[in-house]
């Protein structure tokens, strides 16, 4: 007796337009993408958080002929005041003749988590330690000149460029 034909019961199957199968790749790289900037975002912040606290405070002593006959390096705080970068110089390790110099206001956002940190380099040739404050990739210099530090002034600028411009002087 010859056997029925069998029936295939699964119905025809709908295959998914291979674009689909990318599409759906691309959104979830794209959320992976967003995922990871977020953390490392937040982790840098974080990083930053821990190394200089809140506000953004950064110490060092360094000898640069401040009232330091004594033997003691002069104190420096550097701290970011809600987008405000304020130095405090302790000249010869000495509170009760401390100095205060104002840097510039900062704009971006979130301006207040910007570290700050000092530098110092003879960088008009006088051969006096002179300070350098970075922030954000950039760097705003002040010349030590009469037992104090002073802004830029504008006849001195091209040649602290040219200083700034040799390898390995960037903050």
């Amino acid at each position: 007796m010859p056997r029925p034909a069998r029936r295939n019961s699964k119905a025809p199957s709908r295959r998914m337009h291979p674009l689909l199968y990318l599409g759906l790749g691309m959104l979830c790289m794209l959320a992976l993408w967003t995922l990871v900037m977020a953390i490392s975002g937040w982790l840098g912040t974080t990083l930053d958080t821990l190394r200089y606290g809140y506000p953004r405070t950064f110490q060092t002593e360094q000898f640069v002929g401040h009232n330091e006959s004594n033997g003691v390096p002069s104190h420096f705080i550097a701290i970011n005041l809600h987008g405000r970068i304020e130095i405090i110089e302790f000249p010869g390790g000495d509170a009760s003749h401390a100095r205060v110099y104002e840097g510039p206001q900062l704009y971006t956002a979130n301006a207040d988590l910007v570290p700050v940190t000092l530098k110092f380099e003879d960088v008009n040739g006088d051969h006096k330690l002179d300070m350098l404050v970075c922030f954000q990739g950039s760097q705003f210099v002040y010349i030590n000149a009469q037992g104090q530090f002073v802004p830029l002034q504008e006849n001195q600028r091209a040649r602290v460029d040219q200083f700034l411009q040799r390898p390995g002087m960037s903050c």
